[in-house]
């Protein structure tokens, strides 16, 4: 017998209207905020341009771009890029926490011509075993560190010299003289031994250093042996303050930071000013620093990188090689006697 029931029992694993709806919900609220979410950045992109314009207002500037100007004397700088540049510099602030903006002519003065700059300046210094003169050379006032040997010394023979002399071209005899000046008005860059030493410079460099010489130390034993005199005589604490810096140079953290340390340690033991121009190096160093918005820190939002270029116009003053500072003075004497 057929049997048929109008009744319809439930389906295992089968359709529900209700999870389906649900699904289809998520789809939707998923597609609507692709959507917004592209759409947004599309309009950001955009907007590069007009954000760049207004963040520029406040003197931040993206990471990714590079701005160049034209530097004149009566060019007004950032404030705070100027204050980054003279606290890396040595260049005391004048009681005052961070530098207004300042026309570049004041900012050349600080750096080029007045002595402001404590310490940091020997950091030029680094790397410059090849270079002869520079801007941070001192002009000359004694050959070695230690005034009291020196002194002594030429006063020992100060006797002779004002019976004989010293000739010079045909009958020119010279008389005159200018005594070492001892310690109370010396700055560490116009002694001879202090500056050879920061440079990393032996005297058989020296003496031949971008200009040549008729002595040749390292094939000449003659010539060796005169330099060795020299040595003992002028500059006897040369080589164990070669010695120093070989050893900071190792255990520093770079070789700027080395020279530092040796000048601070030469400075203390020989009782000597650290004062001097801070120089063409410090002047034209690149500068990092934060500027722009105030984040929720309280601190600026954006980091830029800052630095001044250009020729250096100490070259000006040494392209005749007439500049007689703290190594061009010994040296020509040392030419001249050979």
């Amino acid at each position: 017998m057929l049997w048929h029931s109008d009744r319809v029992g439930p389906m295992h694993g089968g359709y529900n209207p209700r999870l389906h709806s649900q699904t289809l919900a998520k789809l939707q609220l998923r597609q609507v905020l692709l959507t917004v979410t592209f759409f947004a950045s599309c309009i950001w992109n955009l907007a590069s341009p007009i954000k760049a314009w207004v963040l520029g207002r406040y003197g931040f500037a993206s990471t990714s771009s590079t701005a160049v100007y034209d530097l004149n004397w009566n060019t007004v700088l950032n404030g705070r890029f100027l204050t980054a540049l003279y606290q890396s510099a040595g260049i005391p602030l004048d009681g005052i926490t961070a530098m207004p903006s300042t026309r570049y002519i004041n900012v050349f003065l600080d750096f080029m011509v007045d002595p402001r700059s404590y310490l940091q300046w020997a950091a030029s210094f680094a790397e410059t075993e090849t270079v002869f003169q520079m801007d941070i050379d001192g002009l000359f006032k004694r050959h070695g560190l230690d005034a009291t040997h020196e002194l002594d010394q030429f006063y020992r023979g100060l006797a002779q010299f004002q019976t004989t002399g010293h000739p010079l071209w045909g009958t020119e005899v010279i008389y005159n003289y200018i005594p070492p000046v001892g310690n109370g008005d010396v700055a560490l860059q116009e002694i001879t031994e202090a500056v050879l030493c920061l440079k990393g410079m032996p005297l058989e460099d020296f003496v031949n250093v971008k200009f040549p010489s008729p002595l040749h130390p390292y094939t000449n034993a003659d010539d060796a042996n005169a330099l060795a005199v020299w040595r003992a005589r002028q500059f006897p604490h040369l080589t164990q303050c070669l010695a120093r810096r070989a050893q900071l140079i190792q255990s520093s953290s770079s070789p700027q930071a080395a020279v530092v340390t040796l000048a601070q340690e030469l400075a203390a033991a020989y009782n000597v000013s650290l004062v001097n121009i801070a120089g063409y190096g410090q002047l034209h160093a690149v500068q990092t620093f934060l500027d722009g918005f105030v984040d929720v820190s309280g601190l600026r939002s954006g980091s830029l990188v800052y630095q001044i270029s250009g020729p250096n116009t100490f070259s000006v003053l040494t392209g005749s090689s007439g500049h007689m500072d703290s190594l061009s003075s010994p040296r020509e004497t040392v030419w001249w006697c050979s």
